[in-house]
């Protein structure tokens, strides 16, 4: 958001109508969800700018205050190069209105999207993220890691938050995930699923040793019967829509180093 072009800004009066009446037509009650949401956008940059891009966003940054907090700002390694993507933190939607209106009013942005603008060749818009119950943003405890961000999509619609069928699986998920790869200096960083923007989507961020290592600790997964069944119980209710390594960005203010 604070590094793309927005696009118009969605009302939070839309937004509450919205959920509120596929809560009422699901026959689930809604989740007990924080007000905070995430914002996770990506752009693809030309080759030539690959390098540049980031020199400009760190120059930028290392001389303004970032109106909201980063979650992290990588640059893709695997499976989407020559790209970069980002996730924001706001306290609520109010929030990010605010920011916006910050961002759209400040000549230093302005400049800094006219150095930079050239350098995009797309940009995918921005999705808007929850996280699930009960799950909160990780950091880990070690610098240097390597991040793997995993995007799903729900077979089958009701099976999405709004409908509340899959949050418990979620949530076993994750704890069988954090203690199993926590053993091995891995983890996950985050569990979101998508309230606008290719809704239906599901979001893991996870952390690894380094690539090799990771290999290591998915096989060990594998070994254990209770927790190969719930990954393969995800796997039967979800197809995978992209897999990205993700190399953090230097000199960063972002939460996940």
């Amino acid at each position: 958001m604070l590094l793309t072009k927005a696009p118009a800004l969605r009302s939070v009066a839309r937004s509450l109508i919205f959920n509120g009446l596929r809560s009422i037509t699901s026959g689930f009650n809604p989740p007990s969800l924080s007000p905070k949401i995430y914002e996770h956008e990506t752009v693809r940059v030309k080759v030539e700018s690959l390098i540049d891009y980031g020199r400009e966003l760190e120059k930028w940054i290392k001389n303004n205050k970032l109106p909201a907090k980063m979650v992290g700002g990588w640059m893709v390694d695997l499976g989407g190069s020559p790209e970069y993507t980002f996730i924001w933190e706001y306290e609520s939607y109010k929030h990010r209105s605010q920011v916006r209106m910050e961002c759209m009013t400040d000549p230093n942005m302005e400049y800094m999207l006219a150095r930079v603008g050239p350098m995009i060749s797309e940009h995918y818009g921005s999705r808007i993220l929850r996280m699930y119950p009960g799950i909160e943003v990780k950091a880990p405890t070690k610098q240097q890691l390597v991040y793997e961000m995993s995007v799903y999509r729900w077979k089958d619609a009701s099976m999405s938050p709004d409908g509340q069928r899959m949050v418990p699986l979620v949530q076993d998920l994750y704890k069988a995930q954090q203690d199993h790869l926590g053993q091995h200096g891995a983890g996950v960083s985050g569990v979101w699923f998508t309230e606008f923007g290719n809704v239906g989507e599901l979001t893991f961020l996870f952390y690894w040793p380094d690539l090799e290592k990771r290999d290591e600790i998915l096989a060990g997964w594998m070994k254990d019967t209770e927790k190969r069944k719930l990954g393969a119980e995800l796997a039967t209710h979800t197809s995978k829509v992209s897999n990205r390594s993700l190399i953090v960005l230097p000199n960063m203010p972002g939460m996940l180093q």
